[in-house]
């Protein structure tokens, strides 16, 4: 398994005074910085061992597979065969992801800022009013995902960040048109702070700044995600592969 947790090792020492005047050494009294990370390469679903994976349907797939691949011997894609229903299992939208339920590392979730980078493959035309979604991060450690920032990909051919800063609005502060190649790896960078007081998420394209927007409605915390396949059930082609994932909190 390739998801990591990162621990502070505290060793407790005696101090042994060899003299009445010998002086104790100051103590340090400087926070401490808590730092959590959870990395996949997309080499084995053991990475989301006790994690939700979304089902398989007629029309939407996804997969381990050895091409297109960023790094190492797999990645993750999933694709579409046809319009999602009301029948697919947590339909009627394509769903095609393994899950990154942070509370099954820390049951407090990851403490935000936090900063994801993912590459992402992605083959797919949009018409107006259609959506694909290539990361949503949500404050809520229910199933409800009640509360979600999503990263997208514009019909327009560019990447935008919704439900900002409210749920349901489309608000940003930034938003640069830039294009989002296609067929091609990009990798992206998103940082995303859910502090209940200015929040925020911004997101960097081959390190070129593309979206930014503040976010209200968070605790402090970064308590699940998912990328991957996530779409309009009108769409009916298109292909989101995923490699090299790291979620990082400071």
């Amino acid at each position: 398994m390739r998801t990591a947790t990162v621990a502070t090792l505290f060793v407790l020492g005696a101090f042994v005074s060899a003299c009445a005047h010998t002086t104790p050494s100051p103590v340090d009294a400087s926070p401490r910085i808590e730092s959590r990370t959870f990395v996949s390469g997309f080499e084995s679903l053991d990475d989301f061992t006790g994690m939700y994976i979304s089902p398989q349907t007629a029309t939407t797939r996804h997969a381990l597979v050895s091409s297109p691949r960023h790094g190492g011997e797999h990645a993750h894609c999933a694709w579409l065969t046809g319009r999602g229903t009301g029948a697919d299992a947590d339909g009627p939208n394509h769903r095609g992801y393994p899950t990154v339920q942070l509370r099954k590392i820390d049951p407090r979730g990851f403490a935000t800022p936090a900063v994801v980078d993912v590459w992402v493959w992605v083959d797919a035309t949009m018409s107006p009013g259609q959506w694909l979604s290539l990361a949503t991060l949500s404050p809520d450690a229910s199933d409800r995902w009640t509360r979600v920032v999503t990263v997208n990909v514009n019909p327009g051919g560019w990447v935008d960040v919704y439900h900002v800063p409210d749920q349901g609005e489309h608000r940003p502060t930034i938003e640069t048109h830039r294009a989002f190649p296609q067929r091609q790896w990009v990798h992206l960078s998103i940082r995303i702070d859910f502090a209940p007081q200015r929040g925020s998420i911004e997101v960097l394209q081959n390190n070129e700044l593309v979206a930014r927007a503040k976010v209200n409605g968070g605790h402090g915390r970064l308590e699940q995600a998912h990328f991957g396949m996530y779409a309009i059930a009108s769409m009916t082609s298109a292909t989101v592969c995923n490699d090299d994932l790291k979620i990082t909190s400071r």
